[in-house]
């Protein structure tokens, strides 16, 4: 799939010192909040960020058993020996 730039050029930007700009997002009027909702939905799909979240979940889950294993094993190493096998 290919992606499209959504970002622009610089010439398409709004100048910094526009008035039009609000200072805080409390000052954002409702229009601009569904643009910018619609924006970010759109943004977060081309950036494929469920993906991205589905694999850091998957080996993060993966990595949970040998990062136990290593623990206990450190554990029984460095620890005091029969009080680490008796807890």
């Amino acid at each position: 799939m290919a992606r499209r730039d959504t970002a622009g050029t610089i010439e398409d930007r709004p100048d910094e010192e526009d008035a039009r700009k609000p200072d805080s997002p409390t000052e954002i009027e409702k229009p601009s909040w569904k643009y910018v909702l619609r924006k970010t939905m759109r943004e977060f799909g081309s950036d494929q960020c469920t993906d991205i979240a589905a694999s850091l979940t998957y080996y993060a889950v993966l990595s949970l058993f040998p990062a136990l294993i290593a623990i206990i094993s450190l554990l029984g190493v460095f620890g005091q020996g029969p009080s680490t096998v008796d807890a």
